[in-house]
């Protein structure tokens, strides 16, 4: 009879846990147009990288204190990788993003944000919580994201994202 009521707990758990993440995965399915939506009803403003530090290869790390926000113009397109240290994929990508960095650094901001440190600034742009997450934000504050590998690796790919998306 315990093994009965333990396996059935079990299932019941294993049950919840399994709606659990397919309800994340689901809500992770956020489609351009609802971003799109979502960034029209926040007011614009400038995105100042000036008090934020470089890397050695001209990245910006994000940590607390500064956010960007939805509708935020800058003058340049400013690429945003969402990462995090204990993240395989966020790792493998990272020297696609640095070397994207050195070959594009004179003409798009380049900015890491470590979700671990900056929790809400993925969720102020709709994003889902997967990471690796690349968000590109045009000079007018428009922008458009990819999350996981897919579609940022290899470098051609990325280059091909920043390149369709940015204009230059």
């Amino acid at each position: 009879m315990k093994k009965i009521r333990l396996i059935l707990t079990a299932a019941a758990i294993a049950t919840l846990a399994l709606g659990a993440c397919t309800a994340k995965n689901e809500n992770a399915r956020t489609t351009e147009d609802e971003v799109a939506a979502t960034q029209e009803s926040v007011p614009a403003g400038v995105i100042d990288l000036s008090g934020v530090d470089k890397d050695a290869d001209g990245i910006y790390i994000l940590e607390n204190g500064l956010t960007i926000q939805p509708g935020m113009q800058c003058d340049r397109p400013v690429v945003i990788d969402f990462n995090a240290p204990w993240c395989g994929p966020c790792r493998r990508f990272a020297p696609v993003f640095e070397e994207a960095a050195k070959k594009y650094g004179d003409r798009i901001h380049f900015v890491s944000v470590n979700t671990d440190n900056v929790r809400d600034m993925m969720q102020n742009f709709g994003l889902p919580s997967g990471i690796p997450t690349v968000l590109v934000i045009r000079t007018d504050g428009t922008y458009t994201s990819r999350t996981g590998l897919g579609d940022i690796y290899p470098a051609e790919k990325f280059e091909k994202l920043i390149k369709d998306n940015t204009g230059i």
